[in-house]
C-alpha cells in the first residue's frame, strides 16, 4: 500500500507545468500539473481524492518523503509505435510508458512498471489499493513530423481498486 501511495504522490510530483485544478472530493476527476519539487506524505493520508490525473515528461526525477522513507522516481522511457495521423496502417501501434522507483537510501531500483496506452475495454495496472493508467501520450505522432522524444508527456490516471 505505501509502495502504490508513493507511485501515486511521485507522478503528481513530476509533471511538466506549475499549478493544481481540484474539484474536491465529489468523485470527479481532479487533474494535476506539479514541478519537481519533494513532498510529504501527511499521515493518515487516504485517497479521497481520487481519481487524478497526472502529466509527466520524459527523465522527470523526483524525491518523494512518506513517513519515515523516501523514493526517487523516475521516468525512464516514453515509447510510441502508434500509426501516425495521415497514414494508413495495417497495425494501429502502442504508447508505452515505463516508470523506475528506487529507495533513496540503497539507490538500487526496486521495479520497473511498464504502461501502456489503453483501450477502454483493458483494466488499470494495480498497485497495492490503486490503479494506473495511461490514458494519453502526447505529442500524437504525424506523418512527416519528427517527434523529438524529450518532447513526449503522459498523463497518467489514478484512481482507487
Amino acid at each position: 500500500m505505501r509502495f502504490a501511495l508513493l507511485l501515486f504522490v511521485s507522478l503528481a510530483l513530476v509533471g511538466c507545468s506549475s499549478g493544481d485544478k481540484n474539484q474536491g472530493k465529489s468523485g470527479t476527476n481532479t487533474t494535476v500539473n506539479t514541478s519537481n519539487i519533494p513532498f510529504r506524505l501527511p499521515s493518515g493520508s487516504d485517497l479521497s481524492a481520487l481519481p487524478a490525473e497526472v502529466t509527466v515528461g520524459l527523465n522527470s526525477t523526483m524525491a518523494v518523503e512518506y513517513g519515515s522513507g523516501a523514493v526517487n522516481v523516475m521516468v525512464k522511457e516514453i515509447r510510441d509505435s502508434r500509426c501516425p495521423k495521415g497514414v494508413n496502417c495495417v497495425r494501429a501501434g502502442e504508447a508505452i510508458v515505463t516508470l523506475v522507483v528506487s529507495p533513496l537510501v540503497e539507490g538500487e531500483p526496486v521495479s520497473d512498471h511498464e504502461m501502456k496506452l489503453l483501450s477502454t475495454d483493458e483494466e488499470p495496472t494495480p498497485l497495492g489499493p490503486m490503479g494506473f493508467e495511461v490514458v494519453r501520450v502526447d505529442p500524437y505522432p504525424t506523418k512527416g513530423v519528427q517527434i523529438n522524444v524529450a518532447d513526449y508527456r503522459a498523463t497518467i490516471r489514478v484512481s482507487k481498486r
